[in-house]
């Protein structure tokens, strides 16, 4: 109807004339009813929306919708599949908007034989598309139509056949059945073949083939191995058994991708150029053209195929779905040409996929297809961009890093270890198989042989295979000071299993053997526990978390690691030296040794070395390290902890460096862990990032502990992904404003709502960390360049040095500023100065800066950061490089006041043209131009002027539009009357002005809300006469609104004695009427205390009711009522009221308000 609207030409209240004419039915009453209610008419667009929402509301156009992105063709013809396409496409526009887009969708959606001889024609239009597989329809059902046919004639002739030969023989013709062999009947009237089919489908046939059991031969059902054809086929290619040619390994594997527009003509499938032969997992390890093996895939492992015969890189669609990823577009459909003739339309995959191979990460764009032996094939246009070449004698893979740093690795690296199903593990559990638990370790290491390593070979006694014994007196030992007044605190040992108590039993004997423990009889005693390392041995740990509480802490101060990266600054050879159970290098104060006592099943110990889990430990290990290492520190070593790394810029460096590092070792007698320690290495990674001559970079090992993160569920679960994400925030720009919607889930009392923007900064932040930049350190002793710029938005300004942004070093170095403001230039050598630049010059004089301009358009950096245009800010530092070696910078001559355009608020421009309309200031402008009043005066542009400021007439709200901007606007904050006036008379003058800007504050709703009083206090409060006699007077309140209790009740009356401070509380129901409220009063106070003298209440309905006050006068009670909105009247209620409140909420918060 809208398109045949549409075409008519008619205006749009036509439309709905027209529209609604055409509604019949329920449709009719609805548009009655709803007409009543519209009020000035209804436009076409609102008639569509009201339309759509009654009878197609959202859920059942997703509904449509979600099926149109469902539909295949399946049984049906060509013809009912275009019809319900067309049908359903309605409700996806997005998804067919060009032709292009819907022949893609009906291609997609056809039986794969149908699809495959469709593209085959090479249409790429929708009707085109249609035709063709029209076009392959009917040939199919000629072909069907044929076969019938001859079946049928087969049939006919049979028959004719066996009526002959019974009637040559004079005898009637037998039926013998197929199936049992007898005569009589046929096999379709078998009874024994009916029987075997009913065995067959409750409990399977015993040495009968299964209809549904696939052949393990051919995969193919309906008969089994022994019965199959091919088992004695032999190949068309090579001539042996056991494969078919499709499957020969001496075919070259090739996968031939090509863009669907760019189609060969119509041809028959069979004679296609490309060939494919994608050989198995076993034939790869055999062959010696392709290389295979088990990389990390996303942080998945994944059996990765290397080939040169394949265009494209490809996925399989069974192994995206196991790992549950979402998959991308991939532009243009691909179709995939394998090479027995078929072939696949590939429209998705997955883009800058993230593939670790070594200690490199490298990026894939994957095409996701069906493969059988393997999860990823990378073709040509991964192996072409990194420049990598498969060496097949010898399995290896020779590729350049993207810093272009040569990298290799080996094939049939296959690190994934055999898995079976579930289902098959349980089966064979039934069966009484043996069965054995392990755990897999990553234990297998390469350990440098000592002699192999210059320098360090000749140090051999600071790497022995164990510590010697207890270490030396030294200048630092570990003390334990406790708080004042502790107690010595002893724990029950905890319960081992067998396994660690052997442990237990081994270690202990180790540690007295070396003198690091002895018996002991001290009142202390802390329990014994394991913690399991990463190469599975047992860690022995004391539970010292009782001792640690009552330790004064020692706040010796860890370095920050930012610091300890920006000391690597132009180093290129790095080592590594771990120290051997650093721990227990250091000794304990004698004095302080009985609080270590740990208790155990084998007995009560105490150490004489520092031990794990003392509070102080790692301060005093840093203290000890900063001491032996205090020479080199900054120069050429970091310590962090029990951790020293050395660094130089070359190797004849680095050969001096090691040798003074491992000589101080010696001397202190500190010893390392040879298998930990890393030598003559020209990258390392450090304390979760990974250093190099060309800056840092995150661990990629990091880096898939973040992209494997599932969305947090909890605040705990944010807190521990913010945690980790935040230790690389140097690494993402923005990091606080992307991680906000996710901090604001951990506040203490917001709710837990994961809302889309919660769901885009997660992501944002995954893929952020997952291409963070290498950062850059600068390089000491050369000089530096700050570009700076000011705008109304902000100010920028960039640290750089030799072209590259690097974070603020500039004390005791020289630099250079560059700014766009050219008199700064000569601020030094100016003789008079105001207060402000002196200020600057003040500052700026801690560094050794040189200022020189730089004209604003190229200084293009610091614009980018000043005014935060999108396009501008996001240009990176490389591309900023380029610009500035492209620009031609050169000074010119322009119209500047043409170019120019000058704002100013809208009270003066109203002020002009109304001034004349006010007649006060009329006839002050009659004067002023007769020259009657010398104070005034009138401007070029005709404008009154008293003393220079401008005449505000009594016009409309010109004058409250003047208050308004000097007092609320943006750029305000909101002064008082007095301050406004003194800086709104400086340009503008009425009669009357001072009063008016008072009236006009005085009225300010935020000035109300915010501003302190500053008036006189009030007076002091008239204490109540003191009662003479206990429940004399009396005071009482309502508490309402509480939980309701098992007996209903939702509110407590709260009745106070004011001479005794007893107090009782009523229970009761808010709804209970005045009647029952009386009956309460008789029975909880008159019964118990008598009738009161006087009652103080507040002025509740209740209390003020005509009931209330009949049934006091009658028993002689005098009513007293508290102040209106001045509760300190009937204080001592509201305060017994505040202990209530408080007691049951305490209540409630303990036990749930049970």
């Amino acid at each position: 109807m809208e398109e045949m609207l549409h075409y008519s030409g008619i205006s749009d209240d036509q439309k709905v004339m027209l529209g609604v004419y055409q509604l019949k039915g329920l449709a009719k009453t609805w548009w009655l009813r709803e007409k009543e209610g519209l009020v000035g008419g209804c436009s076409w667009s609102s008639f569509k929306e009201m339309l759509m929402r009654k009878f197609l509301p959202v859920v059942e156009r997703d509904r449509l919708m979600n099926n149109f992105l469902h539909l295949k063709q399946r049984q049906l013809t060509i013809n009912e599949y275009e019809i319900e396409f067309s049908k359903l496409s309605r409700f996806a526009p997005s998804l067919v908007a060009t032709e292009e887009d819907r022949a893609k969708r009906f291609l997609g959606g056809l039986r794969s034989d149908v699809q495959q001889l469709a593209v085959a024609h090479g249409a790429v239009t929708y009707v085109g598309v249609v035709e063709a597989a029209l076009k392959v329809e009917a040939i199919e059902t000629a072909k069907n139509r044929g076969q019938l046919v001859r079946n049928e004639k087969r049939k006919t002739a049979e028959e004719k056949n066996s009526l002959v030969l019974g009637a040559a023989s004079g005898k009637k013709s037998k039926m013998v059945c197929s199936f049992c062999g007898q005569s009589g009947h046929t096999v379709e009237r078998c009874y024994k073949r009916a029987k075997a089919q009913k065995k067959e489908h409750v409990h399977g046939i015993q040495g009968a083939p299964r209809r549904d059991v696939p052949c393990p031969i051919c995969k193919r059902p309906g008969h089994d191995a022994a019965q199959c054809w091919s088992k004695d086929r032999a190949c068309f290619q090579c001539g042996q058994k056991g494969h078919i040619k499709a499957r020969c390994p001496q075919v070259q594997s090739a996968l031939h991708a090509v863009p669907l527009q760019a189609l060969p003509p119509p041809q028959p499938v069979d004679k296609g150029k490309g060939k494919l032969n994608v050989v198995s997992s076993a034939e790869a390890e055999t062959s010696t053209q392709v290389i295979s093996g088990s990389f990390k895939v996303r942080n998945r492992w994944a059996h990765v195929l290397f080939d040169s015969g394949a265009t494209h890189s490809f996925v399989a669609r069974a192994f995206v779905e196991r790992c549950q990823w979402v998959l991308d577009r991939v532009g243009n459909a691909f179709c995939v040409k394998f090479p027995s003739g078929d072939s696949v339309i590939s429209d998705q995959g997955i883009l800058d996929c993230l593939i670790l191979l070594g200690d490199f990460l490298a990026k894939a764009d994957l095409k996701v297809i069906d493969l059988e032996d393997f999860d990823v094939i990378l073709g040509m246009d991964w192996l072409s961009r990194y420049d990598a070449v498969i060496q097949c004698r010898g399995k290896r893979l020779d590729f350049r890093k993207d810093s272009g740093q040569p990298g290799s690795i080996y094939g049939d690296s296959r690190q994934g270890s055999p898995a079976i199903s579930a289902v098959c593990a349980q089966r064979l559990f039934r069966a009484d198989c043996f069965a054995c638990l392990v755990s897999v370790l990553g234990t297998v290491s390469s350990v440098p042989l000592l002699d192999e390593i210059p320098v360090a070979r000749e140090f051999s006694d600071v790497f022995p295979s164990n510590l010697p014994g207890l270490p030396p007196d030294r200048d630092v030992e570990f003390v334990i000071d406790l708080e004042p007044g502790t107690r010595p605190i002893a724990k029950a040992p905890y319960r081992m299993a067998p396994r660690e108590l052997e442990e237990l039993r081994t270690q202990l004997d180790e540690l007295l053997a070396k003198g690091f423990i002895r018996p002991s009889s001290s009142p202390w005693g802390a329990p014994v526990l394991f913690v399991k390392k990463k190469d599975g041995s047992m860690r022995l740990c004391i539970d010292y978390r009782e001792l640690n509480k009552v330790t004064i802490k020692n706040r010796y101060p860890l370095p920050r690691i930012d610091d300890l990266f920006d000391q690597l600054r132009g180093s290129a050879v790095f080592s590594k030296i771990d120290l051997r159970s650093g721990y227990h290098q250091l000794r304990i104060r004698e004095s302080d040794i009985p609080r270590t006592a740990f208790r155990s099943r084998h007995g009560h110990f105490e150490f004489l070395v520092m031990s794990f889990g003392l509070t102080n430990a790692p301060s005093a290990f840093m203290d000890m390290m900063n001491r032996v290492f205090k020479d080199f520190l900054d120069k050429f070593v970091v310590v962090f902890i029990d951790d020293v790394l050395i660094y130089s810029r070359n190797a004849a460096e680095h050969d001096q460096h090691l040798r003074l590092v491992l000589s101080a070792l010696r001397d202190h007698q500190l010893y390392a862990k040879l298998s930990k320690c890393e030598f003559w290495l020209p990258q390392v990674s450090f304390l979760g990032h990974v250093v190099n001559k060309d800056g840092i970079s995150v661990d990629p090992e990091k880096i898939y502990a973040v992209m494997d993160w599932h969305r947090p569920s909890t605040p705990k679960e944010i807190r521990s992904f913010l945690g980790l994400a935040g230790y690389y925030r140097r690494f993402v720009e923005g990091f606080s404003t992307l991680a906000a919607p996710l901090t604001k889930l951990t506040q203490k009392h917001a709710a837990f709502i994961w809302s889309d923007k919660c769901e885009e900064a997660f992501l944002e932040l995954k893929s952020r960390l997952c291409s963070a930049p290498v950062l850059t350190l600068p390089a000491e002793g050369k000089d530096y360049d700050v570009y700076v710029d000011a705008s109304h938005v902000g100010l920028g300004g960039v640290l750089m040095q030799e072209g590259k942004v690097i974070a603020h070093l500039l004390y005791g170095a020289q630099c250079k500023i560059f700014t766009d403001h050219k008199s700064l230039k000569y601020v030094f050598t100016q003789k008079e100065l105001n207060l402000r630049q002196r200020r600057w010059l003040e500052y700026v004089a801690d560094y050794d800066v040189e200022i020189q301009y730089h004209p604003g358009k190229a200084n293009v950096v610091a614009d980018a950061l000043s005014r935060k245009t999108g396009k501008i800010f996001n240009l990176t530092a490389d591309y900023l490089v380029e610009e500035f070696l492209l620009m031609d910078i050169s000074a010119g001559c322009c119209d500047l006041q043409s170019s120019l355009s000058v704002t100013e608020p809208s009270w003066i421009s109203l002020t002009r043209l109304h001034q004349k309309e006010d007649p006060d200031l009329l006839h002050l402008y009659l004067r002023a131009e007769r020259g009657e009043l010398p104070d005034f005066s009138i401007d070029d542009s005709g404008t009154l002027k008293y003393r220079g400021r401008f005449c505000i007439p009594a016009v409309g709200d010109i004058r409250v539009m003047v208050c308004k901007e000097a007092h609320g606007s943006s750029v305000a904050y909101h002064p008082g009357s007095t301050k406004m006036y003194h800086e709104l008379k400086q340009i503008a003058w009425w009669y009357g002005m001072k009063g008016d800007i008072a009236r006009y504050v005085s009225k300010c709703y935020t000035c109300k809300r915010v501003k302190a009083d500053h008036g006189r206090p009030g007076g002091k409060l008239a204490p109540l006469e003191i009662p003479t006699w206990k429940w004399e007077s009396i005071s009482m309140d309502f508490i309402t609104g509480l939980p309701r209790s098992p007996r209903g009740f939702d509110s407590v009356w709260v009745i106070v004695d004011r001479l005794t401070k007893s107090a009782h509380f009523v229970p009761y129901k808010i709804d209970y009427p005045m009647k029952k409220i009386a009956e309460l009063y008789l029975d909880e106070v008159v019964r118990l205390h008598g009738v009161p003298v006087s009652i103080i209440s507040d002025r509740d309905s209740r209390f003020t009711s005509r009931f209330w006050r009949s049934l006091q006068e009658g028993l002689g009670t005098d009513l007293r009522y508290s102040t209106a909105y001045h509760p300190q009247t009937n204080g001592q209620t509201e305060r017994v009221n505040q202990i209530v409140e408080d007691m049951i909420r305490c209540y409630i918060l303990d036990h749930g308000g049970a």
